[in-house]
């Protein structure tokens, strides 16, 4: 019989090609197929060395092709004579077979049994190959059987940690065996072990194997997070725009052993996004800078530079922004700690022609850029009923009436509205006084660029309150801190030549900037000059106006001192002696 080649149907074939449709099967998971294929030729190669032969060739492929390249005539001659020889052959066979047991009769000899065939001998570098393979093998395995687990399938991350790191259920499930359960199987995944037999899924598995062991720490772990950073707070460094930093110092949580801090997290709330994005983490490092190490301990502050935060441009074209940090551990972040709102003072004097008109924002302005100063007040008397605590109360009343008792009085007799007012008023008039003395006599109270910025001496903690007594009866504050002082004729343009663009490049600039940003912007309340003095502590939200109140009223005095202006509410007796009541 001739077989004739069945022909390949081509684009010009009107035949079925309903095969060519069903030969594209789906293909879901490319990577567990080929790890299969591969499992599958190194076991076949394991049990050909095993058995003592090289792994099974390629089946010979018979010669037709001679047969085919002679001609007709000889074909069929040859085929003919070796189907007659066939016939004959077995023919004569069958005869000589069935005479022979027509005849036989003598007894069968019985046949000894074959001696034991003896295990091959396996060359020492076959066994290497052998361990070779079957590491290849089990590392392909435990890919496919890892990568087809899902988390959502387990009911808790741990259990599916577990699973990954195949811990027996029989074994109990604690922290110690997920951890010696990721070593034996990182032992398996082990590149120089698994080889390239496991495909590029080998470091998928790894991965999933380290996430694993992190979800069964964590499911596991007894710590608890950590409290919320306390007291935090921030100053200004730099307000120019496009170049604006500041600095976030706040205090450690609570220390409690079961919730230890392992790092703080600093996060700004991009109002592109909604929410807050993080910024930085800190974690305990060696400090190039510092020369030493920085434990947990010391990470209580951080910098935040415009320059640094450019993937966040939304951040700075707003009048003000909102920072968190949070404190950290294994288990997960502590609450986050919100700063108040940060106000970027300049951004409401940039397009004014000087410096003269700095200032922190009005109410208005802080209603509208959405300040919101928090409730930390402790709880009023009357939270303590009379019958219940009636030694409190009455030692606690008793003062407080004598103490109304002598404002009233004060106040009628100086023609004032308000004591603390007055107060406010007094204090800022003498800061303008103090200023004003210092420039009229030609003297800056100590201005100048250095390596930290530029260093002003010139704000309220540069005055102390003076004990009672002391000095003139007439002033509550004395002025001091005139290490760096100079006058108009020490005065060297050129050293400040790098900060022309804010006019302190000129004796009228050192002195309108001592003026303003120095004294009038802290009287304000504003963190932008670093006093080494924080305002740590905040009025509750009920008392915002009474603040904001204050705030200009010191401003107000300072200015009109400042100027030679009138004083509005000047001292008087009866005054300080209630101001000085305890």
């Amino acid at each position: 019989a001739r077989i004739v080649p069945r022909k390949a149907p081509n684009s010009g074939d009107s035949g079925d090609q309903s095969g060519d449709r069903r030969s594209a099967p789906l293909r879901e998971n490319i990577n567990l197929s080929n790890l299969k294929i591969a499992s599958c030729q190194l076991e076949a190669a394991l049990a050909a060395r095993l058995a003592g032969r090289a792994p099974p060739a390629a089946a010979q492929v018979p010669t037709t092709t001679a047969a085919r390249t002679t001609t007709p005539t000889t074909a069929t001659t040859t085929t003919t004579a070796t189907a007659t020889a066939a016939r004959t052959t077995t023919a004569t066979a069958a005869t000589a077979t069935t005479t022979a047991t027509a005849t036989r009769t003598t007894p069968r000899t019985p046949v000894a049994p074959a001696a034991p065939v003896a295990a091959p001998v396996v060359p020492a570098e076959a066994s290497q190959f052998v361990a070779a393979a079957q590491a290849q093998a089990e590392a392909s395995r435990e890919v496919i059987r890892i990568l087809k687990l899902r988390k959502d399938s387990f009911p808790t991350p741990a259990a599916w940690g577990f699973a990954v790191l195949d811990v027996p259920s029989t074994s109990t499930h604690d922290i110690s065996a997920g951890q010696r359960g990721f070593r034996t199987l990182m032992r398996k995944l082990h590149p120089d072990k698994a080889g390239s037999a496991a495909g590029p899924g080998l470091a998928q598995a790894a991965e999933v194997a380290r996430e694993a062991r992190e979800a069964i720490e964590r499911g596991l772990s007894l710590e608890e997070p950590p409290g919320a950073p306390r007291n935090l707070q921030y100053s200004m460094l730099c307000a120019t725009a496009g170049n604006r930093k500041f600095k976030l110092h706040w205090a450690s949580p609570e220390v409690r052993p079961e919730a230890p801090v392992r790092r703080y997290i600093v996060a700004a709330l991009d109002p592109a996004y909604g929410r807050p994005l993080t910024a930085a983490v800190l974690e305990p490092d060696y400090c190039e800078a510092l020369g030493r190490f920085v434990s947990v301990e010391d990470l209580t502050s951080y910098t935040l530079a415009e320059q640094e935060l450019q993937k966040m441009p939304s951040l700075w074209q707003q009048p003000s922004a909102t920072f968190h940090v949070a404190a950290a551990n294994d288990k997960g972040p502590s609450k986050q700690y919100e700063v108040d709102k940060i106000f970027w003072v300049l951004s409401w004097t940039l397009d004014m022609p000087g410096l003269g008109g700095c200032g922190p924002p009005n109410h208005d302005e802080g209603l509208s850029g959405g300040m919101v100063l928090r409730e930390r007040s402790g709880l009023e008397l009357k939270a303590f009923p009379r019958e219940l605590q009636p030694h409190v109360y009455g030692q606690t009343q008793s003062p407080r009436r004598g103490l109304a008792d002598a404002l009233r009085g004060a106040k009628e007799a100086a023609g004032e509205p308000s004591l603390l007012l007055w107060l406010a008023w007094r204090l800022g008039w003498e800061c303008g006084a103090s200023v004003r003395a210092l420039h009229a006599a030609g003297v800056a109270w100590g201005t100048y660029p250095d390596a930290l910025g530029i260093h002003c001496n010139a704000h309220v903690n540069n005055l102390v309150v003076k004990p009672p007594g002391v000095g003139s009866e007439s002033n509550f504050l004395a002025a001091l801190d005139f290490d760096m002082a100079f006058t108009q004729e020490n005065f060297l343009p050129e050293a400040t030549a790098s900060h022309a663009s804010l006019g302190l490049d000129s004796w009228e600039g050192i002195l309108n900037f001592e003026a303003s940003m120095g004294m009038k912007m802290v009287l304000g309340g504003s963190d932008f000059a670093s006093t080494g003095v924080s305002n740590a502590t905040s009025a509750p939200e009920s008392h915002s106006l009474v603040e904001l109140a204050m705030r200009d009223t010191l401003v107000a005095a300072y200015e009109a001192a400042l100027k030679g202006g009138t004083d509005g509410h000047p001292q008087h007796v009866e005054m300080r002696r209630a101001a000085k009541s305890p």
